[in-house]
């Protein structure tokens, strides 16, 4: 039987995850920071603490008596305050008019006659920007997935 563990990480110095882009002396000098990180960095970093604290197990590396083996990432999330925050969805824009608040793209039937009439389109119904790197208060996510967003 398989057993579910939450494991909560709060790191002593920040935290810093970037793409993996090699940086050439002398000619790269810039990183794109990739945050959530991919659950591959979180499962090597966990492996790596384990070995690190068990060194006896490190014989059994890639073995099938692995203890790190049935390890399994289910999600990342941050949590700041005691709330989770998730990322922001993609169809929620910030609105540039009144309130600044987010709002839902929506999907439309109206296209140019020159694209396929079966294609939908998400827009906005007023003016908006993409919001980059964005997240969500859980309680926020909750009202955005029941279509409540004006409680949000």
């Amino acid at each position: 039987m398989m057993t579910t563990k939450t494991i909560q990480i709060t790191p002593f110095d920040p935290l810093f995850f970037r793409d993996g882009k090699p940086f050439t002396m002398g000619e790269d000098v810039w990183a794109d920071i990739l945050f959530p990180p991919f659950p591959s960095v979180l499962y090597g970093a966990l492996r790596a603490v384990h070995f690190t604290h068990q060194p006896e197990d490190i014989k059994k590396i890639n073995t099938q008596g692995d203890p790190t083996k049935s390890l399994t990432i289910k999600g990342i999330y941050l949590m700041k305050g005691g709330l989770f925050y998730f990322p922001l969805p993609l169809d929620l824009v910030e609105n540039l008019r009144g309130s600044r608040k987010l709002m839902a793209l929506e999907l439309t039937d109206h296209l140019p006659s020159s694209l396929n009439p079966k294609l939908k389109l998400l827009v906005s119904t007023s003016p908006a920007k993409t919001v980059e790197n964005g997240f969500v208060k859980q309680f926020d996510f909750g009202n955005y997935i029941t279509n409540n967003l004006q409680n949000a």
